[in-house]
């Protein structure tokens, strides 16, 4: 999940200039039916570490960069003092506002419209026990996500003082972007809230 800025008339045009896999594009169209967030081709943690709750950054390629954390101090490991300047970080009621939910998606597949068949099947090995799937696609696209153990969910509920942050820094959260020499389009800067 990631506030994202809409592109306004009087921000001027903006050229798309990421690079995307067909893989990546294909996985992202299919899988947000399902309500779970940004599907990322590559969720793994990049150089930049994982996903986190208060990361500015872009999607590209399937994988999240992060920028910076923005709920994190500029000295923080995490942000190793490279945030936009005047950065000041979002504080939040992380009690009143940070949900939690263990066990929110159990360990089996979540696959796309286009899937139209699933079967499971359970065999044994000198390891101990496995699990094979099989699917049939009826369409050209299709996704398929398998958790390899429960999922957790972690998001910030709706609230004012988040939007108003973004609203706020979006600008110059934007401008850091480019000072670095990314080409990117600020409505591709988000703040992950989830």
């Amino acid at each position: 999940m990631a506030l994202r800025v809409n592109n306004h008339p009087s921000s001027g045009p903006t050229i798309d200039q990421h690079v995307h896999s067909e893989a990546a594009l294909a996985y992202a169209a299919q899988l947000p039916n399902h309500d779970h967030g940004e599907p990322l081709w590559q969720p793994e943690p990049s150089k930049y570490g994982e996903v986190l709750i208060g990361g500015v950054g872009f999607v590209e390629d399937g994988c999240f960069y992060r920028l910076f954390n923005c709920t994190l101090a500029a000295d923080d490991p995490v942000n190793a003092n490279r945030v936009p300047h005047g950065y000041i970080p979002l504080e939040y009621d992380k009690w009143a506002l940070l949900q939690t939910r263990e066990n929110y998606l159990p360990p089996k597949p979540i696959y796309s419209k286009s899937i139209s068949q699933f079967k499971a099947e359970a065999g044994a090995t000198a390891k101990g026990v496995s699990l094979s799937y099989k699917f049939e696609c009826k369409s050209q696209e299709g996704a398929i996500l398998v958790p390899g153990s429960d999922v957790t969910l972690s998001h910030v509920q709706a609230n004012l003082r988040f939007h108003e942050y973004v609203r706020m820094n979006h600008a110059s959260w934007h401008a850091f972007a480019v000072d670095q020499g990314r080409m990117i389009a600020p409505e591709d800067v988000v703040l992950v809230i989830g």
